[in-house]
């Protein structure tokens, strides 16, 4: 499918507020400038090494802006200034995503933005809300427990080893203790007791979520994208098969190296399944192939962009284009697209870690892949400077240390 073309873009004088300082910002920022030649402006409340001294980006940081009603304020604010422009609006990060559906009433008067309604949030956003769903809807899920401080975790009947990991990811994220980890794998019961003491203790006041661990390597997990328009129609797909993951603990579950490749039966499924949800937005549905079933389990659904996103584009899929499209009522040129083929695998580690920690079955298909280079969201031509090199460079070469350190091989 062919982007729409830089006139265009000129013409209805599109500008883009990204919400966000992240790797994930950032390659929203990198793909609207590659395409379109825009330079995005950037909110956020925190300023991110992803988006330090870049040239395709402007960003503003402001103070608590995750409080909802400077959210607001400084959006309508800076939409009042810039009343000549068509406005986009896009979320990184499920607090944005969130606050932007909670505020939709309002924003909607000043930006083009398309994201799920608040009622999809509370079915979806939270873990145990989003299993509930899969449940009625028929999605493959892993078995799981509610846990809380109270609970007698003796009489807990599940077989070791488990997954622990939080209900409500937006008020654990902002919690800091030592030894903290996005999600725990843990082998035996006193090990679960001391963990979900030590989070409780440290101001963590939701569900934790016990999950069978479904055994494989990260090969065995794939990233499912797609965009739904305004009127809730599916309009691209893509799948990614993931190859690693950081085993870093606080970034656990943020893939590392990506290629998009056919799954029509996925697809399909998935198509019918948000089509039913009147889904609207950007989704991406976190997957995991278990062999002991022949099934993807869903293990989240995240109501916007991944931060591996830039792995569509390194595939050879602009998925902003649809989003712009369907904002700007240009029609598209069928009626879903579904990816098929790969470009360029993405990476967001060193490439010799490719062959270190993956399974022998892939090292055909990293070689091949590996021929025609590979994309790193950071390691843009187009923004180079030295400090944002060393970036780039820094967290490539860190990559091989955290590998060395972290990584555990699953069973």
């Amino acid at each position: 499918m062919k982007n729409i073309s830089r006139e265009i873009i000129q013409k209805f004088k599109v500008s883009f507020v990204i919400l966000g300082s992240d790797e994930n910002a950032y390659g929203i920022a990198r793909i609207l400038n590659d395409n379109y030649g825009l330079i995005s402006t950037l909110f956020c409340q925190e300023p991110l090494e992803a988006t330090n001294n870049s040239k395709i980006l402007d960003r503003k940081i402001i103070n608590d802006f995750s409080n909802e009603d400077i959210f607001v304020k400084s959006l309508i604010e800076y939409a009042k200034k810039n009343k000549d422009k068509s406005l986009f609006l896009i979320a990184c990060g499920d607090e944005y995503s969130k606050l932007l559906s909670n505020n939709k009433n309002v924003l909607i008067k000043y930006y083009k933005f398309n994201t799920p309604s608040t009622y999809l949030n509370e079915k979806l956003e939270n873990k145990l809300d989003f299993y509930k769903t899969c449940e009625k809807m028929g999605i493959p899920y892993p078995n799981y427990k509610i846990i809380n401080a109270s609970n007698n975790l003796d009489k807990l009947d599940m077989k070791f080893p488990l997954i622990l990991k939080p209900n409500n990811s937006i008020s654990y994220v902002k919690l800091s203790f030592p030894n903290k980890y996005k999600v725990y794998t843990i082998n035996n019961l006193s090990d679960l007791k001391e963990t979900v003491k030590i989070i409780y203790d440290n101001g963590y006041d939701n569900d934790m979520i016990v999950q069978e661990y479904i055994p494989g390597d990260n090969s065995q997990q794939a990233s499912l994208n797609a965009y739904c328009d305004k009127n809730g129609k599916v309009r691209v797909m893509v799948y990614g098969q993931i190859l690693i993951s950081d085993p870093l603990p606080l970034r656990i579950g943020n893939n590392d190296a990506i290629y998009t490749k056919e799954s029509n039966e996925l697809y399909k499924f998935y198509k019918k399944i948000l089509e039913e949800l009147s889904y609207t937005g950007f989704v991406n549905i976190d997957l995991k192939y278990d062999s002991r079933d022949n099934l993807y389990k869903a293990f989240e659904m995240n109501l916007r962009l991944p931060q591996s996103h830039y792995f569509m584009e390194a595939g050879g899929v602009n998925v902003l284009d649809f989003y712009i499209r369907d904002l700007l009522d240009l029609g598209f040129e069928e009626d879903v697209y579904y990816h098929k083929d790969t470009n360029k695998i993405w990476l967001n580690a060193h490439p010799s870690l490719l062959k270190k920690y993956t399974d022998k079955k892939y090292r055909k298909t990293i070689n091949k892949l590996l021929k025609n280079g590979y994309e790193f969201t950071l390691d843009n031509k187009y923004d180079f400077s030295i400090k944002r090199k060393l970036i780039y460079l820094r967290k490539k070469y860190a990559s091989i240390k955290h590998y060395k350190e972290y990584f555990r091989v699953d069973k």
